[in-house]
């Protein structure tokens, strides 16, 4: 070997050093952005439940009933109760109407894994909407289950 010229490049035990430390982080990074992502879905998914719930407070004074269709479809429910609501498209809606009063649910889903978001007819408080328990998921993280 010439010895005028110095060394290039790194050694195979300083790799595995980086390889493992960049394990490790992964390791504690992904459990984190998995546990955000289902806190943003819940608040998001809380956020459309309270816009169907204030749009529904005002069909009832303008028209002495909820809306009441049982509808799955987003598309019929914005369209009755005047609101913009999406739907994702690991969401799906349940609205229920039993006069005189109402059960909004979004089940949220992913691979199989979810859980069910649910808003009554009622004061919207720490209780309602609640976390009504699925596949995978324990609980929600961002609100009480039912």
């Amino acid at each position: 070997m010439n010895s005028n010229h110095p060394k290039k490049g790194f050694s195979l035990t300083e790799l595995v050093v980086v390889m493992v430390l960049v394990g490790v982080i992964a390791a504690m990074a992904i459990p984190t952005y998995t546990t955000m992502v289902q806190k943003r879905r819940e608040q998001a998914v809380r956020l459309k439940l309270q816009t169907i719930h204030a749009a529904n407070l005002i069909y009832k004074a303008k028209n002495d009933v909820y809306y009441n269709d049982n509808s799955t479809n987003i598309a019929d429910v914005n369209t009755a109760l005047q609101t913009n609501v999406n739907i994702e498209s690991y969401e799906q809606l349940g609205y229920q109407v039993n006069d005189p009063a109402y059960i909004i649910v979004i089940f949220i889903a992913t691979d199989g894994n979810g859980v069910g978001v649910r808003l009554l007819d009622a004061v919207m408080d720490d209780n309602n909407p609640c976390c009504i328990v699925g596949t995978g998921w324990d609980s929600c993280i961002s609100m009480p289950d039912c």
